[in-house]
């Protein structure tokens, strides 16, 4: 049986309490996110979906100048 694709409604919200809906169903909620840097990270991801993203870029983002190899582990360990 031939898979039959259906529309999805998707709703992103960065402004007021940060969410991620699918079809009414809320998937990630701003609880779900770890801090201030948790949701600047999910804001700069879907700003920038129509490209890859590399864990450098996200730190340099998140961490700004302060680039220490315990900020890289830090945001691989919590970001997998």
């Amino acid at each position: 049986m031939a898979k039959v694709w259906q529309p999805v409604s998707i709703r992103v919200c960065l402004t007021g309490r940060v969410s991620l809906e699918v079809d009414g169903e809320v998937l990630l909620n701003e609880p779900d996110l770890r801090g201030k840097q948790g949701r600047l990270v999910f804001a700069y991801l879907v700003s920038e979906r129509i490209r890859p993203v590399t864990k450098e870029e996200l730190a340099t983002v998140v961490w700004e100048d302060d680039l220490s190899p315990r900020m890289g582990r830090s945001l691989e360990r919590t970001y997998q």
